[in-house]
């Protein structure tokens, strides 16, 4: 078998002993994630642009002169007021018109109900024969 000649740099490399203030793994795989995510630019664009648009249309509402309110003229509108016509004293006075008990006013003014005006009961709608039916149309006599 043949001997194996030392190899320098696995002799240097033998020589390292690991030190405990050297570097944190953990530190150096959370920059490294930290570094290849992307940042995303428009959103902070987008909200830039709004903040500057509300503070500019605030300094317009805040910094505006205020104008004065118009003066407005009132209108003058005419108006034509009758006035009844003097009627003689010969003229014999009218009669008071009595509503009918059935007109609107007449109903409102009622509160009980037996004084309702009553219908007529002249007209008697029943018959004292057979009621109308569908077939009574077949037999040619519709009561």
């Amino acid at each position: 078998m043949s001997e194996m000649t030392p190899d320098p740099v696995f002799d240097t490399l033998a020589r390292f002993t690991p030190d405990s203030t050297g570097v944190d793994p953990a530190a150096i795989l959370f920059a490294a994630g930290k570094a290849s995510a992307r940042t995303p630019v428009m959103w902070k664009l987008a909200v830039s642009v709004l903040l500057v648009t509300n503070l500019a249309a605030l300094g317009l509402f805040l910094l505006r002169p205020s104008a004065p309110a118009p003066v407005v003229a009132p209108i003058v509108v005419p108006v034509v007021v009758p006035i009844p016509a003097q009627q003689p004293d010969s003229a014999a006075p009218e009669s008071p018109v009595i509503p009918s008990p059935w007109s609107l006013g007449a109903l409102n003014r009622v509160t009980d109900l037996d004084q309702f005006p009553k219908s007529d009961d002249s007209t008697d709608i029943r018959s004292a024969s057979a009621p109308l039916t569908p077939r009574s149309a077949l037999r040619g006599t519709i009561d």
